[in-house]
This record gives C-alpha cells, structure tokens and sequence, in this order.
C-alpha cells in the first residue's frame, strides 16, 4: 500500500509539472498500436513441497497506445492483450505442463522526454486476468494418478518503469514492471509467488 501512494504521490508531482507548460505549449495526441514479447518470471514458494517450481515464461502482447504530450512531459497510457507460458516442475508429476495465462493490462505512464527522441517512464500498471489454463498429472501419497487444473489468484496492481524511443512514426519501448503483493497459484502444487517480468515492444502511431 505504502508503494501505491508512492506512485500517485509522483503522478500528482507529473501532472503539476505538466500543467506548468500548458498555457504556453498545447498538447499533443497521438495513438498507435503496438506488440512485442513478455519475459514473466516467479519468486514462487510451495506450500506442501518447497522445491516444486514455476519456471520463468514468455509470451506475446498486442494493443493500443496513446501519449498526450506537454512539450516534454507527458502521459502514455496503454490498453494491451498478453499471453504468458510457464513451465512448472512438480515431484512425482508424471509429465511437465504450462500454466497459461491470459491478461488485459492498463498501464498509465508519466513520461519525460529526456533527449529529442527518448523518453523515460513510470507509473502504475492495472491487470484483469482472463484465463489460467494448462494442467498436469501426478502420483499422489496413495500411489493414484491424480490431474488437476491450474487457478490462480493474483494481485491486480503494480509498478512499471522503462524507455521509449520514437523514430518518425514509430517507436521501440523497453520495460519492466512488477506487481504488489503475491500472486497465488492453485493446481497441480499450491503456493504464492512475487511476480515480475519485462516487456520488449514495437508500436507505430497513426
């Protein structure tokens, strides 16, 4: 919670900076689409076995982008579709699965542009998580197969931070982000999990 304030403590410093420069600069919409690929990693810790494991994952993400600038400030929110894979490693599983992840992530972004085609940004970053697929088999203590599907309960709220270079039309980003509280998984093992992860895109503005 104390993280959370912290961020919109900084965006409300933003918009005072941004509004600084309205009166003499008026701002600038553009909006674009962009896609790229997801690294998603977990600190995941089992409740029943310790050393079960969910591998780091990749993934796509496609969406829409905006950026409402002030001269050299600005705000950049986005609206993006992601999918994530990871691997998970269970004892006595008799096979590896995926868990499958589906999102719609709604960052807003507070940007300043550094030099005349890089910006910096931050902000907080908002998640609605639409599907968690995959499944896996494994012996139980009773030596019977059992299958379960995954669950998985998340915190819908984190920071993310990174830079965007922009050449005519387009523009490259870079960025990583990370949720707060833990994230908790259900299935094959239960336990929870710090999440993060970067983000590696290309966008075009129209």
């Amino acid at each position: 919670m104390k993280r959370f304030l912290l961020v919109v403590v900084a965006a409300i410093f933003a918009l005072q900076a941004s509004a600084q420069v309205v009166e003499k600069v008026p701002p600038k919409l553009r909006i674009g689409i962009k896609a790229g690929v997801n690294y998603h990693s977990n600190d995941f810790i089992g409740e029943k076995f310790t050393f079960a494991d969910i591998k780091p994952g990749t993934g796509f993400l496609v969406g829409l982008q905006a950026d409402l600038k002030f001269k050299r400030f600005g705000i950049h929110p986005e609206l993006l579709y992601s999918y994530i894979a990871m691997e998970s490693e269970v004892p006595h599983a008799t096979h590896r699965s995926d868990v499958k992840v589906s999102k719609i992530d709604l960052p807003v972004l507070f940007e300043y542009e550094v030099f005349g085609f890089l910006n910096l940004q931050v902000g907080p970053t908002f998640s609605l998580y639409t599907a968690t697929g995959g499944e896996c088999s494994w012996w139980n203590d009773a030596k019977e197969a059992v299958t379960a599907k995954w669950d998985f309960r998340r915190p819908p709220v984190g920071i993310a931070a990174g830079a965007d270079a922009r050449i005519w039309k387009f523009n490259i980003a870079a960025r990583y982000y990370k949720y707060f509280g833990k994230g908790e998984f259900d299935g094959v093992v239960s336990g929870k999990s710090s999440m993060k992860g970067f983000q590696f895109s290309v966008g075009y503005y129209f």
